[in-house]
């Protein structure tokens, strides 16, 4: 025996269970299972209805959250685009956050002098997304011995 096939918003509803999702994932996902367009635009209806579904509240809660983590602007604009949400960041300056990332992770005991240890402060504030600008700047303040031509 066959069992019905549960509704648009039933299966955003299991989806959204997971994980908080932004509107253009569920359509996504509900596009993935074979739904028609007019039973996903439902089912994205009812969650709005419900206030389930907050595109700028996770947009906010997103950016909050990588902020908290030392997450620069572009990885977090990068997760955004991931999502399928349009958001304005309105951070924090990024350079604080990359000297207090430097701060935690390059101790005064270390050898700042080191241009090994330089380039890899450089690495990671590259990798968690802060742009050449905020890098160059959060090194300069943090080693003694950062040479603007790094």
């Amino acid at each position: 025996m066959n069992k019905p096939r549960p509704s648009a918003l039933d299966a955003a509803l299991r989806y959204l269970k997971r994980s908080e999702r932004s509107e253009a994932e569920i359509r996504l996902f509900l596009a993935h299972k074979e739904y028609s367009q007019s039973e996903t635009d439902e089912g994205i209806s009812a969650l709005k209805r419900y206030g389930y579904l907050d595109d700028q509240g996770l947009a906010k809660r997103i950016i909050d959250f990588k902020q908290k983590k030392l997450v620069g602007d572009l990885a977090i604009q990068q997760t955004l685009e991931q999502k399928g949400l349009e958001s304005e960041i309105e951070s924090e300056d990024g350079v604080a956050r990359a000297k207090r990332l430097l701060t935690l992770r390059f101790h005064a005991d270390q050898d700042t002098n080191d241009p090994k240890v330089i380039g890899k402060a450089a690495r990671l504030l590259g990798s968690r997304g802060f742009r050449e600008d905020e890098i160059r700047e959060a090194l300069e303040s943090h080693f003694d011995n950062f040479e603007a031509g790094f």
